[in-house]
């Protein structure tokens, strides 16, 4: 049990690694950080995953880190000594001891039916900067990944608006490259699976990934199927 779960989580490392959409996702992020947050002293990821992007942050803030995701009972091997706490909770249903510099919740709002109590406890641990990535489309190879709907800019913009925060920037990104590549998704979705969702990457798949990557840099402004969002508490909101 013990191999397997390594080499599971060996495989979705490969996944988040290398993936060019997760990449990209990153990039953005830290760009928007350097926009609106020049300094981070503690951040939360809720739904922090392999912790790849607390760690990236790590790396430019040297900040405390704090991590939520509902479905492990340990810290993300890559942060294990460094992740000042790891909580296994619902954020539907609470929040937790705060409040962050910055709160990053990345393609989580999408998967939970009340969405919105998630927004007020976002707002209850944030006393700075939110960042938030959710999709643009409700695509067929978004439903057995279990996502109950898609976001426009107003829609996101309210939610996040009505529980505390002043919109900063809120925009799509992917178009077409990206768009064009979730499309061939929604085609061969079992092989998508198969290739590069349950086995580690070899050579072919590394050089196909980096040859997307690239060609999502050529994204049109404002365009596409990935929304992101910025956002400040603000000040006359209390926890």
């Amino acid at each position: 049990m013990i191999q397997d779960a390594s080499r599971a989580q060996t495989q979705w490392d490969d996944f988040f690694l290398y993936n060019p959409a997760s990449r990209h996702r990153r990039r953005i992020l830290f760009g928007l950080i350097s926009r609106f947050a020049p300094q981070v002293r503690h951040a939360l990821d809720v739904g922090c995953g392999d912790g790849r992007f607390l760690e990236e942050l790590q790396g430019f803030f040297n900040c405390r880190l704090s991590g939520i995701e509902i479905g492990v009972s340990s810290a993300p091997r890559r942060l294990r000594g460094r992740l000042e706490r790891l909580y296994r909770i619902d954020i539907q249903e609470a929040a937790v001891e705060g409040p962050f510099d910055l709160v990053a919740c990345s393609e989580v709002l999408e998967h939970l039916p009340r969405h919105e109590a998630a927004a007020r406890h976002l707002a209850a641990m944030c006393r700075g900067l939110l960042l938030v990535t959710v999709p643009a489309r409700m695509r067929e190879t978004d439903k057995p990944m279990g996502h109950l709907r898609a976001y426009t800019e107003q829609s996101l913009k309210s939610l996040l608006e009505g529980a505390g925060f002043e919109t900063l920037a809120c925009f799509r990104w992917g178009f077409p490259f990206h768009q064009l590549y979730r499309s061939l998704l929604d085609i061969l979705p079992g092989a998508a699976m198969t290739g590069f969702g349950k086995s580690r990457y070899g050579l072919s798949q590394r050089l196909l990934c980096l040859l997307l990557y690239a060609l999502f840099y050529l994204s049109v402004p404002g365009l596409g199927e990935q929304l992101f969002y910025a956002g400040r508490k603000r000040a006359s909101v209390t926890s």
